[in-house]
């Protein structure tokens, strides 16, 4: 239950940042993007769920990953939204980072720690 309850909230978090978002920078993002999202964490880290939303409306989720690293490789138009909800394996604290990244440029970065993290970047 727990697990859904993050994943309702993440999502309406999501909707809301793409649609009431505005970059400084919007004016150096014409015709579409491809940019990496990588997520990476304390060796204690379980991902359990990321969700992806674009500024087009597409939202992308991945669920029940249950490793405590990821990459996806991401086409866009506009903004690009990741939130990411995961826990520890060992209910010890531990962190975990959002970064968005093109080539080796890091374009937005977000961090957690805790027990129970949960982060968004938006780009």
């Amino acid at each position: 239950m727990k697990k859904y309850l993050s994943f309702i909230l993440c999502s309406v978090f999501l909707v809301f940042l793409v649609s009431c978002g505005d970059s400084d920078n919007d004016n150096d993002k014409t015709g579409t993007q491809t940019v990496t999202v990588k997520i990476t964490g304390s060796a204690n880290l379980v991902i359990e769920i990321v969700a992806i939303a674009t500024g087009t409306g597409e939202t992308q989720t991945y669920t029940d990953l249950a490793v405590n690293q990821w990459s996806k490789d991401i086409s866009y138009e506009k903004v690009i939204a990741v939130s990411a909800v995961g826990s520890t394996s060992d209910g010890a604290s531990g962190s975990m980072k959002i970064q968005i990244l093109k080539g080796n440029t890091v374009l937005k970065e977000s961090t957690s720690e805790g027990n129970i993290l949960t982060t968004t970047a938006t780009y």
